[in-house]
């Protein structure tokens, strides 16, 4: 073997060698781009989710606010009452407005012992409008315990 061949082959050795590196450097660089898109991507998402939890908690609590709200308007036209049928609806409608404000306090994030709490009204409320309901219904006068009850609730 000559000069030149040795000198050809290991031209070719290198220039191998050069070829396999810019390879690798692209496929690293290739690998680096795509974990940066994927991060990126997953980080939008990430966040446009977080947003539309919160805006879905926002809802919930003014959706619950209004419940309460309108359940404690009826109790007061329940006590304001022209007839003890007009009673009963109105009682009924706040039993019903305090189970819909129930759905919506589940879905508050708030602290278990706040939660507890304003359950615990929504519960006695929706009791007591339902005890009253059943007796009007059954045609018996709310006794002055009972309307000082309704009262205090609302």
């Amino acid at each position: 073997m000559d000069n030149t061949e040795y000198i050809y082959k290991e031209q070719k050795t290198e220039y191998r060698s050069v070829i396999k590196n810019t390879v690798a450097a692209t496929l690293i660089g290739l690998v680096v781009v795509a974990l940066v898109v994927y991060g990126i991507y997953f980080s939008v998402k990430s966040h446009k989710q977080e947003i539309v939890l919160q805006n879905y908690a926002e809802q919930s609590f003014v959706n619950m606010i209004e419940y309460v709200n309108s359940a404690e308007d009826c109790l007061f036209m329940a006590m304001v009452r022209a007839s003890p049928c007009q009673t009963t609806n109105y009682l009924s409608e706040a039993r019903r407005y305090t189970m819909m404000a129930e759905e919506d306090l589940v879905n508050l994030p708030i602290d278990e012992s706040a939660q507890e709490n304003v359950s615990r009204y929504l519960v006695t409320l929706s009791d007591v409008a339902g005890a009253c309901s059943r007796k009007l219904s059954s045609g018996d006068e709310l006794s002055e315990e009972e309307n000082s009850m309704l009262e205090s609730l609302c």
